[in-house]
């Protein structure tokens, strides 16, 4: 069965990595993940940013031909 855990620590130095809680004992190998914990994403996305890129043509609201059938 496989399964993470998340867990927090201080860095001691480059190479290690003090964790507040132990891992299982049966764990020889692990992978690790850095996140700061003060971390928060930066999100690019600014209101309005598209504006001008899409348009609308005028007659988008009129019927479709192909719907004639069923809308009269």
């Amino acid at each position: 069965m496989e399964y993470a855990i998340i867990t927090h620590g201080t860095l001691i130095d480059k190479e290690t990595i003090r964790l507040d809680e132990p891992l299982p004992a049966e764990f020889k190998k692990v992978k690790v993940m850095i996140e700061p914990e003060n971390h928060t994403p930066k999100l690019s996305r600014r209101f309005g940013a598209a504006r001008g890129e899409i348009t609308i043509p005028p007659e988008f609201d009129e019927p479709l031909d192909d719907f004639k059938d069923y809308t009269k």
